[in-house]
């Protein structure tokens, strides 16, 4: 994978759920930042995968960025695995 940079948008996350997550609800990336602040974002569900194209404003902060997935599925309510991304610092 390329290095990520504060700014970097259209960036495609995907993550592999190993089980069908078609039915889910209330399905989210949910980020946790550099800084301690935390952000919800809403993936596209597709088969056992989750996915979502980064915008504006997801990346601001280099360092190291922590990923779950949350959702509901036929009862179960919890989070995926974590996922860590590191988004490098900009050079001039």
């Amino acid at each position: 994978m390329a290095n990520i940079y504060p700014g970097t948008i259209n960036l495609r996350i995907i993550l592999d759920l190993q089980e069908e997550v078609t039915g889910a609800t209330g399905v989210t990336f949910e980020f946790l930042r550099p800084n301690n602040t935390t952000q919800s974002r809403t993936p596209t569900v597709s088969g056992t995968t989750i996915y979502y194209d980064t915008v504006v404003g997801d990346f601001t902060v280099p360092g190291r960025y922590s990923l779950q997935a949350a959702l509901t599925l036929a009862g179960w309510v919890g989070r995926s695995e974590t996922v860590e991304i590191i988004v490098s610092e900009n050079y001039n």
